[in-house]
């Protein structure tokens, strides 16, 4: 396999979600407290989601990528990219003659091997804190569409995996698309 994401996962630097139960209730017309906690639950459930089909981080994250990059100027998985980007060798040596292109989806252009493991700063910030680009509101909205969606269908199991279709409207404009997840 040439040029694909052996693996990936983004770990978020805090708890906040881009939006907050008060948000969430006022977009949903919800107007009592009673679930105030399980909100919060799906609120994560419905970034959670958005982020799964576009391949982007909603919230500021730390991002750990395992790449084959043998032909080169592969696409770094889940951005937007920001900051603080390291490279490995698969024995943990740190590479540091790298070339890294593009702005905010950054391609890793050389070194050209087989297995390397990126690690750097991604994603969104609802509010465009330290440096993290501001979510487009339209993402903003589907993240609330889609925890709108969860919390209509809650307690049934297959709405857990589901994406509303109005949340999955929205997505299609942001969609990275990766060689493998």
């Amino acid at each position: 396999m040439d040029n694909c994401v052996i693996e990936k996962f983004a770990v978020p630097l805090s708890a906040t979600e881009p939006i907050t139960v008060a948000e969430a209730k006022a977009y949903a017309k919800i107007t009592d407290s009673v679930e105030d906690t399980e909100i919060g639950k799906m609120i994560t459930a419905a970034r959670q989601a958005i982020e799964a089909v576009t391949q982007l981080c909603l919230v500021p994250s730390t991002v750990t990528a395992y790449i084959d990059n043998s032909r080169g100027c592969i696409e770094l998985p889940l951005g937007p990219y920001v900051s603080d980007f390291t490279l490995a060798a698969k024995d943990g040596t740190a590479i540091t003659d790298y070339t890294l292109i593009l702005e905010r989806f950054k391609q890793l252009e050389s070194p050209t091997t087989n297995y390397l493991k990126a690690t750097y700063k991604a994603g969104y910030s609802a509010k465009g804190d330290a440096g993290y680009p501001v979510m487009p509101e339209d993402l903003l909205n589907a993240i609330k569409d889609q925890f709108v969606f969860l919390y209509g269908n809650r307690g049934d199991n297959a709405s857990d995996m589901t994406v509303c279709e109005k949340a999955w409207r929205t997505t299609l404009r942001y969609t990275r698309k990766p060689l493998f997840n």
